[in-house]
């Protein structure tokens, strides 16, 4: 059984979107590969905080059928470069239930193990769906605040950080390893994705917060927004190559208004999420890419 510290893989659980015919042996072996990944790494693999994607990538080919030495020799090739998680600072975990406490350790990469061992915590006793509707859904202050960072980069603090990472990568790692940890029902991974929005920055927030007070019903496609955006010259040129981040640099520098006006216009309301999930995934085929 998948606890909120141990995880655990059955053939029924093999995501959404799965080939036919996943055996017993691959998810044991892949439950083995992700528990050791767990337990001995950490969630950036340098001190740059570029994002371990083991989690990813072992699910990924696990729900497409890799056999046990395929997901062997993936997780091998991939835990050479890894680092140690930092150690737990038991005093700092007994504070962040509260979140004018919590407020002090936000956005600190250093106090990752922290946050994972507070948040395997509280789905113990809450369950994880309850945590997730405590801290990410709630709509408090201190939800709110985990629900940006779940859509944020992490901060690169180093001066050696490659140019081209520092300004295409670190967006959205956080919910998207949320999602396998919910699509793969493995509470430990959910509690390793919370942690990681605890150490991302919070940068987006003020504009998140004014785009869901001013959001309308949507009128238009996903697709047809993109189409518009595209098209508007101010804003589809607005990242400049030398910016350090595309979206605080360039976007939200030269042509917030812009961005603002076309993100009210897209919504989704509780009884629309699946429909609007089903867009979503369809305007990712459907729209070209860039020329």
């Amino acid at each position: 059984m998948a606890t909120a510290t141990k995880i655990h893989l059955t053939p029924s659980e093999a995501g959404m979107f799965h080939v036919p015919g996943i055996t017993a042996e691959s998810a044991a072996k892949a439950s083995e590969v992700l528990q050791k990944n767990h337990e001995e790494n950490h969630i950036f693999f340098n001190d740059e905080q570029f994002h371990n994607h083991i989690v990813h990538h072992i699910l990924t080919i696990y729900a497409l059928g890799a056999s046990p030495e395929a997901i062997q020799t993936h997780y091998d090739d991939n835990k050479t470069y890894q680092r140690r998680p930092d150690p737990v600072h038991q005093n700092v975990v007994d504070e962040l239930g509260n979140y004018e406490n919590r407020k002090k350790y936000l956005g600190k990469e250093q106090y990752s193990s922290d946050f994972q061992v507070f948040f395997q915590r509280e789905i113990e006793r809450l369950g994880w769906e309850e945590t997730l509707l405590e801290y990410a859904f709630k709509g408090d202050e201190g939800a709110d605040d985990i629900l940006v960072r779940l859509f944020m980069g992490s901060h690169y603090p180093g001066h050696r950080v490659l140019l081209a990472a520092k300004r295409y990568l670190g967006f959205l790692h956080p919910i998207i390893h949320l999602g396998f940890g919910v699509e793969f029902k493995q509470p430990a991974i959910i509690a390793q994705a919370l942690a990681q929005a605890a150490v991302h920055d919070n940068w987006l927030e003020p504009f998140f917060h004014d785009a869901e007070k001013a959001a309308k019903p949507s009128t238009k496609t996903l697709v047809e927004l993109l189409d518009e955006i595209r098209a508007d010259r101010k804003l589809s040129t607005a990242a400049h190559w030398e910016d350090g981040n595309k979206i605080r640099d360039g976007i939200l520098k030269r042509a917030p208004e812009e961005m603002m006006g076309y993100a009210i216009q897209w919504s989704a309301g509780p009884e629309e999420l699946e429909n609007k999930t089903a867009e979503m995934i369809s305007a990712v085929g459907e729209w070209p890419s860039w020329e």
